[in-house]
């Protein structure tokens, strides 16, 4: 008595010769395309960079800039090639009454962006907010349901 026996790939049922991947989620699909488009990776990675540099603004004020982005300095003066020049200048427009604090001086570690009306370094106080704002949203988002 001979029986025929399948073979064993037969037995189990055929294997396909390509291999499908399963299908991608919504999630998956959408960072492929964020992952292919080199202008909106860009995009991201200034944002991440500005994100980053506001988040050391106690490190720029302390270390760089020297300064206390807090404290009012009406009566501060810098050294600007070699010069004493006063953070806030007498006004010369109009009546002559008030005071012009200093524009940029494009020196990282001397008032980058200029002083304001209290001769505080408009930089510091720039990053400062931006890492307030930082970390505020990140609160305000996990702590708040959504409306």
């Amino acid at each position: 008595m001979s029986v025929n026996l399948p073979a064993a790939a037969e037995s189990v049922g055929a294997v396909p010769a390509v291999l499908e991947r399963p299908a991608l989620g919504p999630w998956a699909r959408a960072a492929l395309k964020l992952w292919s488009d080199k202008a909106a990776m860009a995009a991201l990675s200034l944002f991440l960079l500005i994100v980053l540099v506001c988040l050391l603004a106690p490190f720029y004020a302390s270390e760089i800039a020297h300064t206390d982005p807090f404290a009012s300095n009406i009566d501060g003066e810098i050294t600007i090639n070699g010069q004493q020049v006063a953070l806030l200048q007498p006004s010369e427009e109009g009546l002559g009454l008030g005071s012009t604090p200093i524009g940029p001086t494009w020196d990282i570690t001397n008032y980058f962006l200029g002083a304001d009306t209290q001769g505080r370094d408009v930089m510091a106080r720039i990053l400062y907010g931006g890492a307030q704002f930082a970390v505020h949203r990140r609160y305000v988002d996990h702590h708040l349901p959504a409306l």
